[in-house]
């Protein structure tokens, strides 16, 4: 019984990949995708890793890397303390807005990012899933 449903799905296969069902595949799509997945995955890369980010080995998790990330803090200069309380008063305003622009570029960018993986995946499928002759 096992062999003959193992024929079954052979035979199946092999009739869905005839050339009367043939798909086209268009691997000019699949290969425009897959170099736009890995330029944005290499940019979320060259991101965290280029900014010492403290969970830098989320940007290896393709396309779902960047909003991982975006949970995180990205804040790059640290907090005033110098000892003096009035020195510290008056710099640190300075460094939350310093802060708060670096945030909101890093967001930016892996919003970029995102897009851009996500694009590329979806490019990458439909070229590989073709189109009907029919």
């Amino acid at each position: 019984m096992r062999r003959f449903a193992v024929a079954i799905l052979f035979c199946s296969l092999v009739m869905s990949t005839s050339v009367a069902n043939a798909r086209e595949r268009r691997w000019s799509l699949f290969g425009g995708g897959l170099a736009l997945l890995v330029a944005g995955w290499a940019l979320d890369i060259g991101l965290a890793y280029g900014l010492g980010h403290e969970r830098a080995g989320t940007a290896f998790i393709p396309v779902a890397g960047p909003l991982v990330q975006m949970g995180d803090s990205w804040a790059m200069v640290p907090r005033a303390a110098t000892g003096n309380a009035q020195a510290d008063a008056q710099a640190q305003p300075q460094i939350d807005a310093a802060n708060r622009s670096i945030q909101n570029v890093a967001y930016s960018v892996l919003a970029v990012d995102f897009a851009m993986q996500l694009a590329g995946s979806t490019m990458m499928v439909v070229g590989v899933v073709g189109r009907d002759d029919a």
